[in-house]
């Protein structure tokens, strides 16, 4: 980078933030934030106060985006509150209960997925902000987090469960839900001679036939 297109910035506390002004990129921050748990502030605080809020910057840098991520939103009682990949992500959106059979308690998952899935989303939407800069030359200020991500992967069980009139004789759709009373024989798990499972998602009718003939059930 050149000299020239660097923008010095210093914040409240002394630090200096260098900031590449083509691209809008902050390049060399190192701040307060180690300091959370013995200050008592609330990370949106901390921002605040070191001039790291999204409305400071923007006064200052009207082109810049600014990306955002925590557990549980950044609006109601909440939002404040720390947040993990198992415990907003997986937990709180339902995810995990789903995963589960009755009685049983669910299996911790893989670490990182909430994160990752949470992450690509905050970047989905990082892009849309530079076109939107593009087209009208302003930045702006994106948010995601944990729990709003873990629904939205887990729309079709949250939607399902909201509370809504039935037809006669349709029931609501509660997790868990029983593996061994799945009504779709070609939406099912199976165990096969080597103790291996596998998952059958038969499809329409054409697909369903492609698998018994596969299983040597032609007829």
């Amino acid at each position: 980078m050149e000299l020239d297109e660097l923008d010095s910035y210093t914040i409240p506390n002394g630090t200096s933030i260098t900031i590449h002004r083509a691209l809008d990129v902050c390049v060399n921050y190192r701040g307060e934030v180690m300091q959370i748990p013995s200050s008592g502030e609330t990370v949106s605080q901390l921002l605040t106060r070191l001039g790291l809020d999204y409305e400071s910057l923007h006064t200052r840098y009207p082109r810049l985006i600014c990306g955002y991520i925590n557990g549980y939103g950044f609006e109601g009682p909440e939002k404040n509150n720390p947040g993990f990949d198992m415990t907003c992500f997986w937990a709180r959106s339902g995810i995990l209960n789903a995963l589960r059979e009755p009685d049983i308690p669910p299996k911790s998952p893989p670490a990182g997925i909430g994160d990752t899935a949470t992450s690509a989303m905050l970047a989905a939407g990082v892009l849309a902000a530079v076109i939107k800069r593009y087209q009208t030359g302003e930045g702006t200020k994106v948010t995601t987090s944990l729990l709003g991500t873990g629904i939205w992967c887990n729309y079709s069980h949250v939607a399902a469960g909201q509370e809504r009139s039935f037809h006669e004789g349709e029931e609501p759709f509660l997790t868990p839900y029983p593996y061994k009373e799945w009504r779709n024989p070609f939406y099912h798990i199976y165990k096969c001679k080597d103790g291996r499972m596998f998952f059958l998602l038969g499809g329409g009718f054409k697909k369903i036939t492609m698998s018994l003939n596969a299983m040597g059930f032609p007829e």
